[in-house]
């Protein structure tokens, strides 16, 4: 909820700009691609998956948005290879795995500097959810940097640790590259707002002092109510903000998020208080009264 409602209010300002362009690093079937193209926004698309990449396509074009989309059938990294062993849900890191899909990896900015040789298309927003490999996909996109053009407005980036799936490395140590990744991301100059998570304050911007240490604390912090255990999982989420954005952010998108919140939450109360009123069954989003 809080991930939709904040992409949403950002692409609903931001896209009214049709100069602009959405990046979706593991684009799935589109769910936020979509969100974009409706709002206005050019979309490069990236997802592994034909059958995905086919979804997004023929959704686009039934909503008349094709003409402003791009899909290129990749894994998000930090170089091009011709084929990387994947499972259909993560990149393995075991040399041995044995896995049915070998798609090719790809930079993001290899991809953007191929389709905008004049770097003149304006990076709104940025997607990374690769599970578990976003540190190689934002090393991938280090030339975007170096515009104003280019620098993304806002990257959202979904943080997995894995114990022992992703790297042979425990949930405390992946968490320290998760914390000198986002350190990396304040040094280019951007605000970091915790998304989900029990972050110590999950509606303000972390400290830009914290260093890699602080960022780590916050991170484990989130962890507590982030993990599934019997998964060995733990997912956090965070959306940089560039800082000549982040007063936009706090007028019209945080706004827009809790009011969006608030309508949810009255929408399910009332859906709790007629189930405890009794005699009401809910379907398809339409409440009937039970019958014997």
């Amino acid at each position: 909820l809080r991930e939709t409602a904040i992409a949403g209010a950002i692409f609903q300002s931001g896209c009214s700009d049709r100069r602009r362009l959405m990046i979706d690093g593991g684009a799935h079937i589109g769910f936020y691609t979509h969100l974009a193209l409706h709002h206005g926004c050019n979309v490069m698309a990236i997802e592994p998956f034909d059958e995905s990449r086919n979804y997004i396509q023929f959704t686009a074009k039934l909503n008349n948005n094709d003409d402003r989309l791009i899909t290129v059938g990749a894994v998000v990294s930090d170089a091009y290879r011709e084929g990387v062993k994947f499972d259909g849900w993560m990149v393995e890191r075991d040399d041995s795995a044995s896995t049915e899909m070998n798609p090719p990896s790809t930079r993001i900015d290899d991809v953007y500097g191929q389709l905008y040789p004049d770097n003149d298309k304006e990076i709104l927003y940025v997607k990374l959810d690769v599970e578990g490999h976003e540190i190689e996909a934002f090393n991938g996109m280090s030339n975007l940097f170096t515009t104003a053009t280019t620098s993304p407005h806002h990257i959202f980036i979904e943080m997995n640790t894995f114990d022992g799936r992703i790297t042979p490395l425990d949930r405390h140590a992946q968490a320290s590259m998760y914390a000198n990744l986002l350190q990396d991301i304040v040094s280019k100059g951007y605000h970091i707002f915790p998304m989900e998570g029990d972050w110590s304050n999950n509606n303000e911007f972390l400290p830009d002092n914290l260093g890699v240490e602080g960022i780590l604390n916050e991170i484990l912090i989130s962890q507590k109510v982030g993990c599934a255990t019997d998964l060995l999982l733990c997912l956090t989420e965070i959306i940089a903000v560039r800082k000549d954005r982040v007063a936009s952010f706090v007028t019209h998108v945080i706004p827009d998020y809790e009011r969006e919140r608030a309508v949810v939450r009255e929408n399910l109360l009332s859906e709790a208080r007629k189930r405890a009123e009794g005699g009401v069954a809910v379907d398809g989003g339409i409440t009937t009264p039970i019958t014997n």
